[in-house]
């Protein structure tokens, strides 16, 4: 018997209500070993070539084609899935989850079979069912344009991301500074990923978030909390680009812990950029 597939039996009970929910939605069966999914397609195979012996026309050759690719979207879509169920929380409610985006989520999904972005793919669906309306259809169909240098750029990309309470915020104080050297110059990664809907540059200006009191701080494992002491409220420059709710939604499933020297050199410039705006941050 194959190992390293999760049986439907083995699962917790919001996995295996994602499993049912994914069914009822859109007709997506999941098969929880690869064994039936062999046999299935060796079936197929057998299929077409008893066709094939009477008639080695178009229409076998279309018909080959098109079982073969089937046979990848489901491997895709169920390669997906698996990934998704150890990020799903015991508390998760995926029967929430709209008929509508699930349908959408799979129509888009099901044509990827690079594995960084099956994994982004993952952590939305997970996301989704952990929290209903996480993820809007626009971040669905900007994903679905994503390819490996896409990913690959937008991971760099979160190691300048930061949260302030609830909102994702990428800090980007000059477009000249080094800390922000990478795959390709600050400025044509934010007007690449501005192209995608995820952000706004601001060429001339800053970007401003204001809260009424201490706000907190979060940079990967690096908990801070931040306060302006000459004022009733905390008002933080945050550079010069400002995400979407798109950009927002992604970089919250992107961001993995960066290497150990860019995490500290890029959090010392960080706190050093936010304490000269005369912030109180401890």
């Amino acid at each position: 018997m194959e190992t390293g597939i999760t049986l439907l039996g083995d699962l917790g009970k919001p996995a295996t209500a994602l499993v049912e929910k994914i069914g009822v939605a859109t007709g997506i069966l999941y098969e929880p070993t690869r064994i039936k999914r062999k046999a299935r397609a060796e079936a197929k195979a057998e299929h077409i070539k008893a066709i094939a012996k009477i008639d080695q026309g178009r229409q076998v050759r279309a018909l080959q084609r098109f079982i073969a690719e089937e046979e990848r979207k489901q491997e895709n879509m169920e390669s997906i899935i698996e990934q998704a169920f150890p990020l799903i929380d015991d508390n998760a409610k995926p029967k929430a989850i709209e008929n509508d985006w699930l349908l959408n989520f799979f129509e888009k999904c099901r044509l990827t079979s690079d594995q960084d972005i099956q994994k982004i793919w993952a952590a939305i669906l997970a996301g989704e069912a952990n929290t209903n309306g996480n993820f809007s259809k626009r971040t669905i169909n900007c994903l679905a344009d994503f390819d490996s240098r896409d990913a690959m750029l937008l991971q760099h990309l979160c190691t300048f991301a930061v949260t302030f309470n609830q909102d994702q915020a990428i800090l980007i104080y000059s477009f000249q500074d080094r800390i922000y050297d990478g795959p390709m110059h600050i400025y044509e990664l934010l007007q690449h990923f501005q192209s995608f809907g995820l952000l706004s540059i601001n060429n001339i200006n800053f970007y401003n978030l204001e809260y009424p009191s201490i706000v907190d701080l979060k940079y990967f494992s690096k908990n801070k909390k931040i306060h302006n002491l000459d004022h009733s409220y905390t008002k933080i420059n945050i550079g010069k680009a400002l995400l979407s709710r798109t950009g927002c939604e992604l970089i919250k499933v992107c961001k993995s812990s960066p290497e150990a020297l860019e995490y500290d050199k890029f959090y010392a410039y960080m706190i050093d950029r936010l304490k000269n705006q005369k912030l109180s941050i401890y």
